[in-house]
């Protein structure tokens, strides 16, 4: 159990077979798909089947099209982060090898 002060509900369980509704909905909550925009969320298979026929066609659509542009708006977000992450690793080792090569032709000049 939970201390006071900490989360809730633990993290993780030692077994699975004996999970509980309201911990195992609380954790999902936080999963990162679980969280993207323009998704349908439902209780059950007959709430699902509910949103289904009462949603048209046209409106399943215009929700796919959202998907995505977030989705490739998320693609590029992400390419640039490695990018700027990686061309920064790469520079600074770069300038770190260009100050060791200083120092050694320094030191035998």
């Amino acid at each position: 159990a939970a201390r006071a002060g900490d989360l809730p509900f633990v993290p993780f369980v030692e077994d699975r077979e004996h999970l509980k509704l309201e911990e195992v909905r609380y954790w999902a909550s936080w999963n990162e798909a679980a969280r993207l925009p323009h998704l349908y969320h439902f209780d059950s298979i007959p709430h699902l089947l509910s949103l289904l026929a009462g949603t048209s066609l046209e409106d399943l659509r215009r929700t796919s099209i959202a998907m995505q542009r977030f989705h490739s708006q998320q693609l590029v977000e992400v390419v640039e982060f490695w990018r700027d992450g990686l061309l920064s690793v790469v520079s600074r080792q770069a300038g770190d090898f260009r100050s060791r090569l200083a120092l050694t032709w320094r030191d035998t000049g």
